[in-house]
């Protein structure tokens, strides 16, 4: 197992891979992009909903400060910004996974290729995390 490694991980820093595994990566670092693009899109549009929703509460209902809209707005504001922080946070690592791939494949650079692996297992993490999270809440909102 030693063995395989050492020659994976060669000193002039070439890329043992033949060259189905690099079509197949490129076009998972494209798929990872387009993915990646489709949520920040998706991001934006929830903003401008909100955006959007806060200016119909503001004028249907009167200020957005007065004292019966204030708590809810607020919360509301909060509760927005956690999820684009959160989506922004997640999805930054599998664009920076498609970044990587592409760079470290035109290059062959195996350190940029790892490198775009560590991102793709971070997000990966930040997935199951916020599943476990939702998984949770989910059972705790069943349980009342």
């Amino acid at each position: 197992m030693e063995e395989i490694k050492e020659d994976l991980l060669s000193s002039d820093d070439e890329l043992p891979i033949d060259e189905l595994i690099s079509k197949n990566l490129l076009a998972t670092s494209r798929w990872a992009r387009f993915i990646t693009i489709c949520f920040y899109s998706c991001t934006a549009f929830a903003i401008i909903c909100f955006s959007i929703y806060l200016y119909y509460i503001s004028t249907r209902y009167g200020s957005l400060f007065n004292p019966i809209n204030s708590d809810y707005i607020m919360r509301f504001i909060v509760i927005v910004v956690i999820v684009v922080a959160v989506v922004g946070i997640t999805w930054y690592y599998l664009l920076a996974f498609a970044n990587k791939i592409r760079n470290g494949l035109d290059t062959e650079s195996v350190e940029t290729v790892n490198d775009g692996l560590r991102s793709l297992t971070i997000h990966y993490k930040l997935i199951a995390v916020l599943l476990i999270i939702g998984l949770l809440v989910s059972i705790y909102q069943l349980s009342q």
